[in-house]
């Protein structure tokens, strides 16, 4: 019997697919957010789940905490769960090794179910079939169960989240599925050289979109990188920041790069004023360039930007950071 509180996760953050206009409210993003495997453990003590009941040796059970928290107050978005995929990786089964000799050469059907009220003692187990597929018996490769309904229902109601359990048609399912960590490296999971690509264990890959509250008002377009306008005076300038190249890819988990984007530029008189005092500055440099410096082009606006990071007891959190990204460069 095998359990995970994370066994892999994979988050995917999207903005709306929609129109320009539309992404005007949030910037077009593409984050991957990768999960390392925790190891094997009970379900939390919070969900209540009887532990001699879920430890059952005849059955395969997994668990994905997959709260994933709404952004802050005031950051005017939600979270939307576009899709979850169950990926279970089917082993080379070697026909010697089956309890049923009569499905060799056969394919069988692999099912997955979630579990609609907790494990315990006297009470009925309460199940619904999520998805099934047939596979080959001796085929390798990984197989995906769409499970997006019982996600969506755990993000809902986190303690509705009673687990999952994988049956296989008259075969040992541990014959069949990998269930163990990374069997081509040594490595310990909490170390940093993890390889998801190598790793066979399950995985629960996530995809969300950020979009506007309903109701928001649309913005108007902004011209916020200085189109027409030439390259010397003061606007936005691209920046892409890899968090690798700052040493950030440490502790931060997705997203593995941003736009962050820099203001530059000159700062000619009357030009993009960030305050009154940048008018009388730019007045002063006019008339007397010694008695103070030019005003200087600088951001004047900026906006947060979510990251998916290991916090200190090395559960997986999403935060929102302040004043990540530039939105709009003045002279001050």
């Amino acid at each position: 019997m095998y359990t995970t509180t994370f066994f892999k996760a994979i988050v995917r953050h999207d903005t709306e697919s929609t129109s320009q206009e539309a992404l005007s409210d949030i910037e077009k993003s593409r984050v991957l957010c990768v999960g390392i495997q925790r190891g094997f453990s009970d379900p939390p003590a919070a969900s209540e789940i009887d532990p001699r009941l879920w430890n059952d040796n005849k059955k395969t059970r997994l668990y994905f905490d997959v709260r994933i928290p709404q952004p802050k107050d005031g950051s005017q978005r939600q979270l939307h769960l576009h899709s979850a995929t169950l990926n279970l990786f089917k082993t080379r089964t070697f026909p010697q090794r089956l309890k049923d000799k009569t499905n060799v050469g056969k394919s069988i059907t692999l099912s997955v179910y979630h579990y609609t009220r907790r494990l315990k003692s006297g009470k009925i187990i309460s199940r619904r079939l999520i998805d099934s597929k047939p596979v080959s018996l001796y085929d390798p490769g990984w197989i995906s169960f769409d499970i997006k309904d019982s996600v969506q229902v755990w993000m809902d109601n986190p303690r509705k989240n009673f687990g999952i359990e994988v049956t296989s048609e008259g075969q040992d399912l541990s014959e069949l599925v990998e269930f163990s960590m990374n069997r081509n490296s040594s490595q310990d999971s909490t170390n940093d050289t993890y390889s998801v690509e190598n790793d066979l264990s399950p995985s629960l890959h996530i995809y969300t979109q950020l979009r506007p509250l309903p109701g928001r008002p649309k913005r108007t377009l902004e011209r916020k990188d200085c189109a027409g306008e030439g390259n010397e005076r003061c606007c936005r300038q691209p920046l892409r920041v890899y968090f690798k190249d700052i040493g950030w890819d440490s502790w931060v988990v997705a997203p593995e790069y941003y736009d962050a984007y820099y203001c530059d530029g000159s700062c000619p008189h009357k030009y993009k004023s960030a305050y009154t005092f940048s008018t009388i500055k730019a007045l002063i440099q006019l008339f007397n360039p010694a008695a103070a410096p030019a005003p200087c082009c600088t951001a004047n606006k900026l906006s947060p930007l979510i990251l998916l990071h290991f916090d200190e007891d090395g559960n997986l959190v999403q935060r929102e950071y302040d004043d990540m990204i530039v939105e709009e460069c003045k002279c001050a």
